[in-house]
């Protein structure tokens, strides 16, 4: 999990990009979050924004929480493309 440090009131490019030895997020062309070994397909794709966290990780053990928020939340999508190529 990441927390995003850009205005959520602007479009922006959303990429996830998985393969066999990581998945990495990116936010305008930006890495912002990357997996090593990440889960094998086939997996579902939901897209959704929330304020509510959960971490499971070795180094910081497992935590749930909620994240303060200020202003109403939206989520607008304007183009959705999935390429479900399947990279070696």
């Amino acid at each position: 999990e990441t927390r995003l440090d850009v205005d959520l009131s602007d479009w922006h490019t959303y990429d996830l990009v998985w393969n066999a030895t990581n998945a990495e997020f990116l936010v305008d062309g930006e890495v912002v979050l990357r997996a090593n070994q990440p889960p094998d397909p086939p997996l579902g794709f939901v897209v959704w924004i929330d304020n509510q966290f959960a971490v499971l990780s070795r180094r910081d053990g497992v935590r749930f929480g909620v994240l303060p928020s200020t202003e109403t939340q939206w989520l607008e999508l304007a183009e959705l493309r999935l390429d479900d190529t399947v990279m070696p």
